[in-house]
């Protein structure tokens, strides 16, 4: 729409122990952002966890919203 706005995506596994099944962690960190200037944005996110332990437990999934507020300086 804008020079200053943008979208961003992330996402990340882990897993600690490969040679188990069902212990991994995952993220998804969908979000926009808008630059005011070259040293300050605001980013606004969602962080989607989702935690398995084990075959025989159930998935623990939690939502985070995030409002972050940047200032750069050199």
């Amino acid at each position: 729409i804008t020079k200053g706005f943008g979208i961003h995506f992330g996402y990340s596994v882990w897993d600690p122990n490969t040679d188990q099944d069902n212990d991994t962690t995952t993220k998804t960190t969908p979000g926009i952002v808008y630059y005011w200037s070259k040293k300050t944005r605001t980013q606004v996110e969602v962080q989607m966890f989702s935690y398995e332990k084990g075959p025989d437990e159930d998935k623990d999934d939690r939502t985070h919203f995030v409002l972050q507020q940047v200032f750069s300086w050199p």
